[in-house]
């Protein structure tokens, strides 16, 4: 299992969680950062459980956002293409006759 919690010059404890690819190339940071504030790594790692859980669960969201509105673009796109074959379809109709 992938460690996230990291300790900083000062002696201070955080968690660094990186963004995947896919979210990375449409713009979203490499990583996100959140400070535990505290020195002691026994509550720096029951904090970091916290921590990890609740960005990991907003990073998920944030994908299928992004995969929903990726679909919703491509449906819109299709639904162009239908109607605009609609209507060049009666014009194509009158030129055979």
């Amino acid at each position: 299992m992938a460690t996230y919690l990291h300790k900083n010059r000062n002696g201070n404890y955080y968690c660094r969680i990186p963004f995947p690819v896919s979210l990375k190339a449409i713009g979203f940071p490499a990583e996100v950062r959140f400070s535990h504030r505290t020195k002691d790594r026994n509550e720096a790692m029951v904090s970091n459980l916290e921590v990890v859980l609740k960005a990991k669960v907003w990073i998920e969201e944030i994908k299928v956002a992004e995969v929903s509105k990726a679909l919703n673009n491509k449906i819109m796109m299709k639904i162009a293409k239908i109607r605009e074959q609609e209507r060049v379809q009666p014009e194509m109709n009158k030129k055979n006759k």
